[in-house]
């Protein structure tokens, strides 16, 4: 076995990438800082891109996913140390944490007269019979059109605007069409003739 200093993405023995690799034994044997600086004479750490978190490499988890986000791509980072810290692109930071929360979002829309829940995750989409969201459940109901609503995500809830002919309401009161309207746990959302109970 053929040991590496753990800067390193390449084996220099066999250029084979070392980039998953934990570090010696012997950096386990203190805490994360004294372990790092037994290794390198330093704190050497991969800083997430995500978050911005310092993973120091005497992590045995922090090669392979962030301590603080989890980001298995943690190890894609540069190695960096103590001494020359990289500047943190935050505005990069902010839109990777938006992505996030945006792909963490979801909603329910469970049906008040069939045993069907709708699931919306992410950005959203447009319900209806030719939809991206429960295309399958509405195809065969006559009043609800190809493209009956947008169900937007915006300022961490979800909005809908109505693009129907039937129409759509929230709590009975019908919507204006093309107009913005916030979605709010366990308002009765209907389409046409289809009530559903909005649930987070």
């Amino acid at each position: 076995m053929y040991k590496n200093p753990v800067n390193l993405t390449l084996c220099e023995n066999c250029s084979f990438s070392i980039l998953m690799s934990r570090p010696v034994a012997e950096a386990y044997s203190s805490s994360p800082e004294e372990s790092a600086k037994k290794v390198t004479g330093e704190k050497s750490f991969r800083r997430c891109r995500s978050c911005g978190t310092r993973n120091y490499l005497s992590y045995g988890k922090a090669l392979r996913e962030c301590i603080n986000c989890g980001d298995d791509e943690i190890f894609k980072a540069p190695v960096e140390t103590e001494a020359e810290i990289a500047p943190i692109n935050r505005l990069a930071v902010k839109e990777k944490q938006d992505e996030r929360t945006a792909y963490a979002k979801k909603m329910e829309l469970c049906c008040v007269s069939e045993k069907f829940t709708l699931i919306v995750n992410g950005e959203g989409g447009i319900i209806g019979r030719e939809g991206s969201l429960g295309a399958d459940f509405f195809y065969d109901k006559k009043h609800i059109s190809r493209k009956h609503a947008i169900i937007t995500l915006k300022d961490e809830r979800y909005s809908i605007v109505d693009i129907s002919v039937n129409g759509t309401k929230i709590n009975g009161s019908s919507l204006v069409k093309n107009q913005e309207y916030k979605l709010e746990e366990g308002a009765l959302l209907t389409f046409a003739d289809i009530s559903f109970k909005v649930r987070y």
